[in-house]
Order: C-alpha cells, then sequence, then structure tokens
C-alpha cells in the first residue's frame, strides 16, 4: 500500500491547482489556508480551507472545506478531509 502524506502549502498554487483539476466549480472565492497531499514526492490533491457559510459555526471558530481537487489519487480525498 502507497503511503500519502498530507502538509500545507501555498494558497495561490492551490487555487491554480483546483482550476485545473475539480470538475465543476474552479473558482473558490477566499482561502484561510490550503493543504495537500502528496504520494511518494508528487502532489496529487488539494483541500481550499475558509470560514464556514453557517454564522453560528463562524462564531464558533469553525472552519471548513470550501474545495477539494484531486489528479484522481486512490485515497487523495479522504486523506484531505482527514
Amino acid at each position: 500500500m502507497r503511503r500519502l502524506r498530507t502538509m500545507q502549502i501555498d494558497r495561490v498554487y492551490a487555487a491554480s491547482l483546483v482550476q485545473a483539476w475539480h470538475r465543476h466549480l474552479p473558482h473558490s472565492a477566499g482561502c484561510m489556508m490550503a493543504l495537500g497531499v502528496e504520494e511518494g514526492g508528487r502532489l496529487c490533491g488539494v483541500a481550499l480551507i475558509g470560514r464556514p457559510v453557517s454564522r453560528v459555526l463562524q462564531a464558533r471558530g469553525c472552519l471548513e472545506v470550501t474545495r477539494c481537487a484531486t489528479d484522481g489519487t486512490a485515497h487523495a480525498p479522504s486523506a484531505l478531509y482527514g
């Protein structure tokens, strides 16, 4: 089994990968941070993380994944959401 590793990456770079990889919603307005997942030194997925739409959750200090995009690598989305 191959090993997936998550790490924080540059937001601008992650947004460009979302434009290339996401199926139907390429643009995400605003993001506070971005996570990437790599397999064997190759970046295979990104997640943009921002403020939640719900004001109740914003008041509690929660964050939500606004976009998740991968190149099709198995289990990459699960690693990003985890």
